[in-house]
């Protein structure tokens, strides 16, 4: 890692306690040093200055210096970002040559052990659909062990000859290994604009759940919806009026599992195989209207003739996907994934994030 220059004025910084400037003699946790004497103080090398300032090296301090703030990096659509895209986004931050990217997930490395606190957000659905779940706790990071990353990205729009409708939005998430999930917040299920029997679209099946199951939009001949459980992905959606197969929009991937793809497009993928949003794609070829892709964090691809179903949001568990059933008002926007917190203190709030998701990991203690 290279180093970063930090100065920190002893002067105004109580935790610091530096000396005053007419003292050479800098105070750095109750010990007193004097000028140019160095020293280390976990990852970062300390100097006493004359002016009885205190310069550290690295960038992993305290207060803001030790908030980490991790963003999709500029990308859009159903692939996460590469590792040329991060570090511009990341270049003078403390994240600056401590992360890797592989096929879109961001590798970071804990710079330090101690108590931190994880906040995340997950995506919106396309079309203006519902809205990313906001989670948040306390863990206890242990010094160079790492941690995955997926920030959810906001599904597409696609627009067709006779409505619109969107990609499910990712879920944004935080992991150790394979099968090891820390935190994770559900993104909202894509919207379809009113035509035949959409249904109006409700935020409460449309906006990412806080519980571990993905929401559901249609049922089965058992009268059992197809909302993902226990980390599976979301089930394309049911009952479709008009679909090959009679089946809609693709539904949203879960961390263990991915969705259920619908009559065309492909669904959201698991955590464990990559998290790639799924494709939207037409049934019928001539049909020009714009792919609605899901969100890269595992949200389904919407499907589509001549009017569009839309696809289930990412997140521990899948939404399902929308779709007309036949005669009667249906559901053809896409259910809201769900979530997973394994923090103390924890703050979960549905409903509440808009466009892409977004990750910030503080150090408390």
């Amino acid at each position: 890692m290279s180093a970063h220059r930090i100065v920190i004025s002893g002067l105004c910084l109580s935790l610091f306690g530096c000396a005053p400037k007419d003292d050479p003699t800098c105070e750095f946790k109750g010990e007193f040093y004097n000028s140019g004497e160095v020293w280390d103080d976990f990852c970062n090398t300390c100097t006493c200055k004359p002016s009885g300032e205190i310069s550290c090296t690295a960038g992993h301090l305290y207060g803001s210096d030790a908030t980490y703030i991790f963003t999709s990096c500029g990308q859009s659509g159903r692939f996460g970002p590469s590792q040329e895209q991060c570090i511009q986004q990341y270049a003078g931050t403390n994240l600056e040559d401590n992360l890797y990217v592989n096929d879109g997930i961001q590798e970071w490395l804990v710079p330090r052990s101690g108590l931190y606190k994880i906040e995340v957000w997950g995506a919106q659905g396309g079309n203006d659909g519902g809205r990313g779940a906001g989670l948040s706790g306390e863990f206890t990071l242990v010094v160079d062990e790492k941690l995955s990353l997926i920030i959810g990205q906001q599904g597409e729009t696609n627009i067709s000859v006779s409505n619109s409708g969107g990609g499910g939005g990712g879920g944004s998430f935080v992991f150790r290994a394979a099968n090891n999930p820390v935190i994770i917040a559900g993104g909202g299920g894509g919207q379809s604009s009113s035509f035949y029997t959409s249904g109006v679209f409700d935020f409460l099946i449309s906006d990412a759940s806080l519980e571990e199951s993905g929401k559901g939009t249609s049922e089965n001949s058992e009268g059992i919806n197809g909302g993902g459980t226990d980390g599976e992905g979301g089930a394309m959606g049911w009952m479709d009026c008009c679909l090959p197969g009679r089946t809609g929009a693709s539904g949203g991937g879960g961390f263990l599992e991915d969705g259920l793809a619908g009559s065309s497009g492909s669904a959201g993928m698991a955590t464990n195989n990559g998290g790639d949003g799924g494709s939207g794609s037409p049934v019928l070829d001539w049909n020009d209207a714009n792919d609605g892709h899901g969100g890269f964090g595992g949200g389904g691809g919407t499907t589509y003739d001549n009017a569009v179903r839309s696809g289930g949001g990412g997140g521990y568990s899948g939404g399902q996907g929308g779709s007309f059933p036949d005669g009667i008002t249906g559901y053809a926007h896409g259910g809201g994934g769900g979530s997973y917190n394994t923090g103390e203190n924890q703050i979960n709030t549905e409903g509440v994030n808009t466009g892409s998701g977004l990750i910030i990991i503080s150090l408390i203690q």
